[in-house]
């Protein structure tokens, strides 16, 4: 046996770890740690909640006003968002304050407090400054990988998964910049889903049946659903992944009782509940967590980022659509909607208390009344956006499409270092990957696939791309 078929993984590895490094390299040479990206509102208040917790000892999601009014000078500034010295500045004083409490506290409101969570760790982990949140990302990151590593590194076809992943992470890397403050950072909420990504495909091997279970693989699966949990309290969307390891499971178990019918009972030793039963065990206490730790000021709307606001916007990409329901996608023209429908309803405008239980539920009845008297409109609407995502992906300023000249290639070598065991299970990773990558999409089918939006979908289809591609040209070759 040559010195290459006995070191494939460790080779492939070695390889990992340096596509990690390019794309740290990448966001540096960004200066994405040294960047606060949209939505500014977003993160300062955020900030201010993580500060007002670690520094001033307060309790829940909430935020010292006082504390608030120091980050307000990023909003009203905003030259600030590219500036470390004058963001660092800002987040020192407000954690030297020496009377927070003096003007009372603000409850973090239409957002998804997991940003909270994420400031508070990397605060905690890597000093109170912008730079810190940067190299959480990439230590979480880091994580997940070794995790993939410690559980598949003895399969070269499933390192070479991983290594997929990261080329496409690169990519998505190097395309934020492009797109703007929108997305800017890997520690944008919108870019955050990307982490969430890796562990949704290691538990999906794991259901699978690529590894037993023994105290190291269930340690790495339990880091995973850490992980994929936060993702989640950061960026609600992300339950899709959740969605995707529960219809992987119950599709894989379908079908091989189908095939083997004799195996009744058994099938849970051939495709494995536990993976999931963990991540849905993750979700559970995310809930408790929530149900314990929100404030008595909280409503159900408040308590989390607003969803038929997307939801209502969504239903006008297809510019058909956009003329048959009168507007485009943009928050101008879904607060434009709520606030009419909200006076025709009530007699009163939400805008003068943000009234946001009524803003959705108007929105919603106003979805529902559109779709219903256009349902094939709609659905067309819907199946537009697939095409629009692929535009989108490769034409500037995500920019993929240009990056195939090399990712292709790059592609075509970590196949032919994974070997034979890659060329016999190509296919299905390719498959796997595919199928993670249209869960991840429902977010962008509810609302729209811009290149700000789109970072875990567009990460997860160059994946499955690249894998495909790789695959492909293994069987030219064989």
């Amino acid at each position: 046996m040559s010195s290459l078929e006995k070191n494939r993984s460790a080779i492939l590895a070695v390889l990992c770890a340096a596509l990690l490094a390019a794309s740290a390299a990448a966001g540096l040479r960004a200066r994405m740690h040294e960047t606060l990206p949209e939505a500014v509102g977003r993160h300062t208040l955020s900030m201010a909640v993580a500060v007002s917790s670690l520094s001033h000892g307060l309790g829940g999601y909430l935020a010292h006003v006082s504390v608030i009014r120091v980050f307000d000078r990023v909003s009203a500034d905003r030259s600030m968002m590219t500036d470390p010295a004058k963001l660092n500045a800002v987040i020192a004083e407000a954690s030297s304050l020496p009377n927070p409490g003096a003007l009372g506290v603000y409850p973090l409101v239409r957002e998804d407090k997991g940003l909270v969570v994420y400031y508070k760790l990397a605060f905690a982990a890597f000093g109170t400054r912008i730079q810190s949140v940067f190299w959480l990302y990439f230590a979480l990151l880091g994580g997940s990988a070794l995790c993939w590593g410690l559980t598949f590194g003895r399969r070269p076809e499933l390192m070479a998964l991983l290594a997929f992943f990261l080329c496409a992470h690169l990519a998505v890397t190097l395309a934020a910049p492009a797109v703007g403050l929108e997305l800017a950072a890997v520690h944008n909420p919108r870019f955050l889903p990307v982490l969430g990504a890796l562990p949704a495909l290691h538990l999906a091997l794991l259901i699978l049946g690529s590894r037993r279970r023994d105290p190291s693989v269930v340690a790495a699966a339990a880091f995973q659903v850490a992980l994929l949990t936060l993702v989640i309290h950061a960026r609600s969307g992300s339950v899709s992944q959740l969605l995707f390891l529960g219809a992987l499971f119950a599709g894989a178990a379908a079908l091989r009782l189908r095939r083997e019918p004799e195996l009744g009972a058994q099938v849970l030793a051939a495709v494995r509940p536990w993976p999931f039963v963990l991540a849905g065990a993750g979700v559970l206490a995310l809930k408790l967590h929530m149900a314990w730790s929100l404030s008595p000021v909280y409503s159900d709307v408040t308590a989390k980022h607003l969803f038929w606001h997307p939801v209502y916007l969504g239903l006008a990409v297809l510019p058909e659509a956009q003329e048959r329901f009168g507007f485009r996608f943009g928050d101008e023209a879904a607060f434009a909607a709520g606030k009419r429908l909200a006076f025709e309803r009530f007699g009163k405008d939400f805008t003068a208390d943000y009234d946001w239980d009524v803003y959705e539920a108007v929105l919603k009845d106003e979805y529902f009344r559109l779709a219903s008297s256009a349902p094939w409109l709609a659905v067309k609407n819907y199946l537009y956006k697939f095409p629009l995502f692929a535009r989108t992906v490769f034409s500037a300023p995500f920019g993929a499409g240009a990056r195939l000249a090399w990712l292709l290639p790059l592609a075509l070598a970590l196949s032919w270092l994974a070997g034979p065991m890659f060329a016999r299970h190509w296919p299905a990773l390719a498959g796997l990957a595919a199928f993670c990558w249209l869960f991840s999409m429902l977010p962008s089918l509810l609302a729209v696939p811009d290149a700000y939006l789109i970072a875990e979908p567009a990460a997860l289809f160059l994946t499955a791309l690249l894998t495909l591609a790789a695959g492909a040209a293994t069987k030219l070759w064989a």
